[in-house]
């Protein structure tokens, strides 16, 4: 099968680059309107549109939160830390292995709480937060990213541990399908969005 997935590290440090800019942005935004409607209790954000697109209920939960400071101020510090990885690829540094794959496991831990909010948002909350999906949305294209280059390198691959076949054959698929895999995850996002607001959204 042939590769799908040829983008050099400074292609993907453009993606990068994009994604820790948009992320910048959104997380900005929430913390400001976070700490507009802690001071004020009659601030509107500008993302409240009806009652399932809001941000107010989110900015106010108690998950959206780490040791009671609002997420979006450790996304400024993920996102501007990968706007400075992502720079170092665009003008050529040689990144080390070890680099990567630091990088690979705070875009994990970034997903993980992505993941963390989405489920508090949608299935807890049943309120959809279009700054908190502008940052999923780049999150994933992180993680996705980061994880491919990794993947395609063999950066996992570890000097006398042979991992097991279904892991290869995975890696494998996912290195020679990484646009299907990025669309198929998109896909997913929506549909579920679609599947459990659809009354809402379109009534």
């Amino acid at each position: 099968m042939k590769k799908v997935w040829t983008a050099s590290p400074e292609i993907i440090g453009k993606i990068l680059v994009v994604t820790s800019i948009i992320g910048l942005i959104a997380a900005f935004v929430l913390l400001r309107d976070t700490l507009e409607v802690a001071l004020n209790p009659n601030f509107t954000p500008i993302c409240n549109i009806n009652p399932i697109l809001s941000c107010t209920s989110v900015m106010a939960a108690p998950e959206s939160k780490i040791l009671g400071i609002p997420s979006a101020a450790f996304g400024i510090a993920g996102y501007s830390a990968l706007l400075a990885f992502a720079a170092l690829l665009v003008v050529g540094v040689k990144v080390p292995r070890r680099v990567w794959l630091a990088g690979f496991i705070a875009a994990t831990i970034g997903l993980a709480f992505v993941v963390h909010l989405y489920i508090t948002s949608i299935f807890t909350l049943g309120t959809i937060c279009l700054w908190c999906l502008t940052t999923w949305v780049v999150t994933i294209a992180t993680f996705w990213a980061i994880l491919t280059h990794c993947l395609r390198q063999g950066y996992f691959m570890i000097k006398g541990w042979h991992a097991p076949s279904w892991l290869c054959a995975l890696g494998k698929f996912w290195v020679n399908n990484a646009g299907l895999v990025l669309a198929i995850w998109y896909a997913l996002l929506i549909f579920s969005i679609l599947i459990k607001f659809n009354q809402a959204l379109f009534l």
